[in-house]
């Protein structure tokens, strides 16, 4: 195992005259875990690296490879295609659906079912190079195990998302209930009731949820690989986390060398706006709001209800102009008519138009990159956290305030 000067030699300095393999297996949930993995090869490959990239495709709605330099890609993918979208908090996602790591059990069973060591392509794909550092997402032990099966001298981990109880496990770093909010889990810890409840939860994911996980997978890869495949001597392998995200944007929590906080590095810098948006922006009296949930909430999943409330709501402000991230359903063109300060798109290059002083305030589900973006540059923001990590974000920067 590498030092951690080593590590960090490896990995920051970057000596251009050695260049180095790497291999990146990353989960795919959403789009932006591949923006994420996109920014941190593409760092690599500026440097002079090598890496190839591994894709478990986790939600299949996520197409392609990319915009990374990777040298080469290896796909895996369900072969009945993924239930993923048909999770609940995407069919609904304004519906009020309680999101908390134990409905992990349900997307584990999803992990467990494309667990790629049954996967003899992968394996040829991984063993015909011989790498120095992999960096592999860790949602769940599939790729920590399928690296510790080849002579991979540097182990690092990667999520994303903030940092997961998981994360937290396999590192190795405590997260006391009376101090620690589990990710997807939000408790008033400066309560007795607030702590209990935390406590429970805590001894939930420390003592039945993440050890059955752990179980599960292990038992996957013993039956291919035989009864000496040790999960717990992968897990200790593990040199180094990045957490994409900013210590300075989450709540104080214990730490150690070994957790690098690398929040941002998936920002581009902003490019001049299109013609068409600086044409939008110049007409508004008072300042433009920019309006946008993402990329994994697309127009026909918003009831009809809130579109003519959120329709409603900006006509009372004739001053601004909305810019609106959303594709028009059919029956709905006539409910934005009398609008004439919403501007609809079907995309927007959201950090271009966060950085341009004309937009004064965002109305976001606070993703993580969203939340990042809007911070870095500056912009007020309405949060209306949906699901996964982005009602810890909103409650993040609540407590900024």
């Amino acid at each position: 195992m590498f030092s951690l000067f080593q590590l960090f030699v490896v990995l920051i300095l970057l000596n251009e005259f050695n260049p180095l393999k790497v291999l990146f297996y990353s989960s795919i949930y959403g789009k932006s875990h591949l923006d994420f993995a996109d920014s941190l090869i593409n760092v690599l490959v500026e440097r002079g690296h090598s890496v190839d990239l591994v894709i478990s495709r986790i939600n299949d709605g996520v197409i392609g490879t990319g915009k990374n330099r990777a040298e080469r890609v290896y796909s895996v993918e369900f072969r009945n295609g993924s239930a993923w979208g048909n999770r609940p908090h995407l069919l609904n996602p304004f519906e009020d659906i309680p999101f908390y790591y134990g409905n992990f059990r349900e997307w584990n069973k999803i992990g467990h079912e494309i667990l790629s060591v049954n996967d003899d392509r992968l394996l040829e794909f991984i063993s015909s190079r011989k790498y120095d550092i992999a960096i592999t997402s860790d949602f769940d032990f599939c790729a920590i195990g399928i690296v510790s099966l080849f002579d991979i001298p540097t182990r690092v981990t990667s999520n994303a998302c903030p940092i997961t109880p998981l994360q937290s496990i396999v590192i190795g770093i405590p997260s006391p209930p009376s101090t620690t909010i589990p990710l997807f889990q939000l408790a008033d810890i400066t309560t007795l009731y607030g702590k209990f409840w935390n406590f429970i939860n805590w001894a939930y994911l420390h003592y039945i949820q993440i050890p059955e996980i752990k179980r599960i997978q292990e038992n996957i890869f013993k039956k291919r690989f035989g009864d000496s495949f040790d999960l717990d001597d992968a897990i200790s392998k593990i040199d180094l986390t990045f957490i994409n995200s900013n210590e300075i944007m989450e709540k104080p929590r214990p730490l150690h060398h070994r957790i690098q906080y690398i929040g941002g590095i998936n920002m581009a810098s902003p490019k001049p706006l299109s013609v068409h948006l600086e044409h939008i922006l110049s007409k508004s009296r008072n300042g433009t709001i920019l309006f946008s949930f993402g990329t994994q909430v697309s127009g026909d999943v918003y009831p009809r209800y809130a579109v003519k409330n959120f329709v409603k709501v900006f006509e009372k402000y004739p001053g601004y102009i909305f810019l609106w991230k959303y594709e028009v359903q059919p029956g709905e063109e006539r409910m934005f008519e009398k609008a004439k300060n919403v501007v609809l798109m079907d995309w927007l290059p959201q950090t271009d138009l966060l950085y341009d002083p004309r937009v004064i305030g965002f109305i976001s589900h606070l993703g993580l990159n969203s939340f990042n973006e809007a911070s870095y540059a500056g912009k007020p923001i309405i949060a209306i956290p949906l699901f996964a990590d982005q009602p810890h974000n909103t409650d993040n920067g609540k407590c900024k305030d």
